[in-house]
């Protein structure tokens, strides 16, 4: 499998601009003085590295504080448990989905793409977020925590960008199709390339690698084609 890795410097801006030292999450102090925002930085950016070729379970707090080089005491004065820095590590990643989707949205809605372009933006944005947090995203889909399941935070991220895709799609589908119908094939077209992602990600088994640049080009041929027809389901 082809992975993205974010430097070092580019993950650091990311938790920056993540919101994280506003969010208030359970079992995450607050990190005001730059020093603690520095450790936090330095542990998420850490663990998300560690997470490329480990599971969370296998993923040690000494392990982590060691390769972070900070002390276990560091850690335990920031984060309640392991669970809490995994939370904190997803919000990141979730926030940066949020500004990217965002971005992208406001770009097409400005310059009024047709699907054709909105359709390889969106999906290759969304293929490269997987590509560069696939240790993250594969540690929350195998992660069980109390039964609960460590995929929550990314199917509650999913629930709303699929209402963002349906918003900035619906109306340039066929007018001849209901309303109902349009709104039903950007839902499952997001359901589809998301599944197919999440497919690779945890199975790797071909033709499409996560990170081959033909991965999401084909998935846009492919939901344009959907989108686009004339036929009714």
């Amino acid at each position: 499998m082809i992975i993205m890795v974010l430097n070092n410097q580019t993950l650091c801006e990311t938790v920056e601009a993540s919101g994280l030292w506003e969010a208030g999450l359970p079992g995450v102090s607050a990190a005001r003085q730059r020093r603690s925002r520095e450790t936090v930085t330095n542990l998420i950016t850490t663990g998300h590295a560690m997470l490329n070729d480990r599971s969370l379970d296998a993923l040690s707090i000494d392990e982590l504080c060691t390769s972070a080089s900070c002390t276990i005491g560091a850690f335990y004065s920031r984060f309640e448990s392991k669970e809490s820095y995994f939370a904190a590590v997803q919000f990141v990643i979730c926030a940066d989905r949020d500004t990217a989707l965002e971005a992208l949205v406001s770009k097409a809605r400005k310059q009024k793409w047709p699907v054709q372009r909105i359709c390889p933006a969106l999906i290759s944005d969304l293929a490269q977020w997987y590509s560069e947090n696939s240790g993250v995203l594969r540690a929350s889909l195998l992660h069980r925590h109390n039964g609960e399941s460590g995929w929550t935070p990314i199917m509650a991220l999913g629930a709303r960008h699929k209402a963002v895709w349906v918003e900035l799609l619906s109306h340039h589908l066929p007018k001849q199709l209901s309303l109902r119908e349009r709104k039903l094939r950007v839902q499952f077209a997001h359901q589809v390339v998301n599944g197919t992602l999440v497919h690779i990600l945890l199975n790797d088994t071909g033709p499409m690698k996560l990170g081959d640049a033909a991965t999401p080009t084909r998935l846009a041929e492919n939901m344009i084609a959907y989108l686009l027809s004339n036929s009714a389901s």
